[in-house]
Parts: structure tokens; C-alpha cells; sequence
């Protein structure tokens, strides 16, 4: 699956973790319309990483612990990743699969969700001249987990108490 979901959030979009399980609830009801499956969210963080990220397949871990391989046959589970970008002021930065070699564009990712499983080969170019903030999220069909929701202490939008 690769999908896009368009309007997740808008340009006044603050971080708080209400706020990422509004999203993670639209984007949940999403893939179940189109896969049938039913997933909660495992993982929800906001990050900028200006070295990018390599190609590589996601796994879902929790403090150095990998709970969910997509390569571990010996489960029934199915996972999906979604990248919602919140920023668009910066140089590079480009998301996109590996096989077929395909890039998303910052105009189309912009407040709007990639959607993938986590076999999806992928990569991040480095960026520079400004921040790319993502709010990254991974689901699971895993009946039981722990939830960890986690923004980066430089991430300059935060909901204030």
C-alpha cells in the first residue's frame, strides 16, 4: 500500500499528544477503509533529521527494543507507516520509495500523510536551509501494545498548557 492522505492537518497545527491521536484516529479509520485492516497506533513522534535517512524498511521499536520486524514470518501482524510533513521552508529533504524509484513532492507531502506498509523500501534526503519537521507515525494490527508518543524538544510549535 502507498497511499497519500490529503489534510491531516493544517498550517496552524500544534503538537500535543491529543493532537497526534486526532490524527492517528483519521489516519487509522483511513487504512481500514482501503485494507479492511483494523490498527491502532504503536508510535507517534515529531523529528527533524537533517542528515536525512539512508534507504532503508521500517521496524517498530520501543526504547532500543524491536517489538515488530516486518521480516519475522512467525507473526500475523501488519504494520503501516504514515509521514506527515509540517514544514516546507528548507532545501532538499525529499522523500521518496526506493523500488519503484518514486519521490513525493514537498508541495504534495505538505500537511498531508504518506501512507505505507513497512516493507515499502524508502529514504530521506538531507536537507538544509531551514527545518523539516515530519510527524511520524506507525500502526500496527497488534491486539496489545505499548503507546509511545514522543516531539523532539527543538520541534518550536508545541500546544501551550
Amino acid at each position: 500500500m502507498r497511499e497519500l492522505f490529503h489534510n491531516l492537518v493544517d498550517e496552524k497545527w500544534v503538537y500535543s499528544e491529543e493532537n497526534v491521536m486526532i490524527v492517528a484516529g483519521q489516519v487509522a479509520d483511513r487504512i481500514q477503509e482501503l485494507t479492511g485492516d483494523a490498527v491502532k497506533l504503536f508510535l507517534g513522534r515529531v523529528e527533524c533529521s537533517k542528515g536525512g535517512h539512508p534507504v532503508h524498511t521500517d521496524e517498530l521499536t520501543l526504547k532500543d527494543h524491536c517489538v515488530y520486524k516486518p521480516t519475522n514470518e512467525e507473526e500475523n501482524l501488519t504494520a503501516y507507516s504514515c509521514g506527515v510533513l509540517l514544514t516546507k521552508d528548507y532545501l532538499g529533504g525529499n522523500f521518496q520509495f526506493k523500488d519503484p524509484h518514486k519521490a513525493i513532492s514537498k508541495k504534495k507531502h505538505y500537511l498531508n500523510g504518506v501512507v505505507f506498509d513497512l516493507q515499502q523500501k524508502h529514504l530521506v534526503t538531507p536537507h538544509k536551509d531551514g527545518d523539516r519537521w515530519v510527524l511520524l507515525m506507525w500502526f500496527t494490527t497488534r491486539k496489545s501494545s505499548d503507546l509511545v508518543i514522543h516531539c523532539h524538544k527543538d520541534y518550536p510549535y508545541h500546544e501551550k498548557n
